[in-house]
């Protein structure tokens, strides 16, 4: 059973780490999405509009 124990917790720590891998792979995106590829891929108009406008996409993807 201690044999059981200890895989259990081994199993629960790597995914653990695995989803906080994901989660801030996840928001460094978002983040970028909302900062630099706006600038990238629309540099002639306004830099709010564009700030915001990565957002809702990022919701519905998740």
């Amino acid at each position: 059973m201690a044999i059981y124990n200890k895989v259990i917790r081994r199993v629960a720590f790597a995914s653990v780490i695995g989803v906080t891998v994901e989660w801030y792979d996840f928001f460094l995106y978002g983040m970028v999405a909302g900062i630099v590829f706006n600038k990238l891929s629309f540099p002639a108009h306004d830099p709010l509009v564009f700030t915001c406008l990565p957002t809702p996409r990022l919701r519905s993807a998740s």
